[in-house]
This record gives structure tokens, sequence and C-alpha cells, in this order.
């Protein structure tokens, strides 16, 4: 594998389950450190992400099972969110 193609491929992978500003944080610190030093940030904000997904998850579910009717309520607040 080409060494340059390396550093893009993990940039590319993080960056498509990552929000926008750890996007751009990631792209410049590794303009400014090289890919070495940002390997570990990369991993970080995307085992950060995973974590947060898996507890908003879990959060979610467990408020539908005590809660049967809030589903309804859940989803029209997230269709809110999203537009």
């Amino acid at each position: 594998m080409n060494p340059d193609l390396l550093p893009l491929l993990s940039f590319v992978i993080i960056t498509t389950f990552t929000p926008g500003p750890n996007n751009i944080a990631s792209a410049s610190m590794g303009l400014g450190f090289g890919y070495r030093k940002t390997l570990p940030f990369l991993l970080g904000i995307f085992s950060g992400f995973i974590l947060i997904m898996m507890v908003c998850a879990y959060t979610s579910v467990s408020l539908m099972n005590r809660i049967p009717n809030i589903e309804k309520i859940m989803s029209v607040i997230g269709a809110l969110y999203i537009t």
C-alpha cells in the first residue's frame, strides 16, 4: 500500500462517522503535526463518538421500555431537531 494512502484512508473512515468540527480539527492537526502524532486524536474522536451514540441509544431504549407512550413524542422531537 502506498504510504501516503494510509493517512488518507484513516482520515476518510473516521470523518465519515463523526460530526463536522472534529473533521476540521483533525485535518488541521494532521497538517500541523503529521499523521503519527494525529492518529491518537483521530482514534479518540472516533471512540468518543461511538460511546456517545451507544449511551444515547441505551437511554432511548430505556425510556421507551419504561414509558411506551413516549415513542411518538420522541419521534416528533427528533424530526424537529433534524429540520
